[in-house]
């Protein structure tokens, strides 16, 4: 993750730090496999070929690095977006997440298995609202749609105030 630790430095960013490794339900060992042709359709697996990456829960991170809050998160699981987010289950039920990114690819969500629906259900069920990035006023503002899921979809906590 060259790239990134780069772009930290260049933006002289000071309360961040990055981890090289996925997300997911359980520990273990993922496979990510990359298509240099369309990015679009690389996507991360239980099973190889593929580039190994160590996988963990977030919570077990968040709990090894003492971290009680997150302002915001932003995830791109490349398809594993209902087992990032099981993996972090107390961090969500609790509210500690403020604001949530997810990239809800259809190739990839489909490729896992998994709907855009059961991630709105998900996040329904914790109380995270769907809202959409106002950039003229540089805020959240509600979404009309009520179970709404987009390409870059943003939730808020049941505390955030919008």
């Amino acid at each position: 993750f060259p790239s990134h630790d780069r772009r930290v430095e260049k933006n002289h960013l000071e309360n961040v730090r990055i981890f090289p490794l996925a997300v997911g339900d359980r520990s273990g060992t993922g496979f990510f496999h990359e298509n240099l042709n369309d990015s679009s359709r690389s996507h991360f697996s239980d099973g190889g070929p593929g580039l190994a990456i160590e996988i963990v829960r977030l919570d077990d991170i968040c709990l090894s690095e003492g971290v009680r809050k997150i302002d915001f998160l932003k995830m791109d699981v490349e398809g594993f977006e209902m087992r990032a987010l099981e993996g972090a289950e107390p961090l969500f039920s609790a509210g500690s997440c403020d604001v949530l990114q997810i990239e809800l690819d259809p190739n990839n969500l489909a490729r896992q298995a998994s709907q855009q629906n059961k991630v709105a259900s998900w996040r329904v069920n914790r109380g995270y609202r769907f809202v959409v990035w106002n950039s003229a006023a540089q805020k959240f503002k509600p979404s009309r749609v009520e179970n709404g899921c987009s390409y870059n979809s943003f939730f808020v906590s049941p505390s955030f105030r919008i």
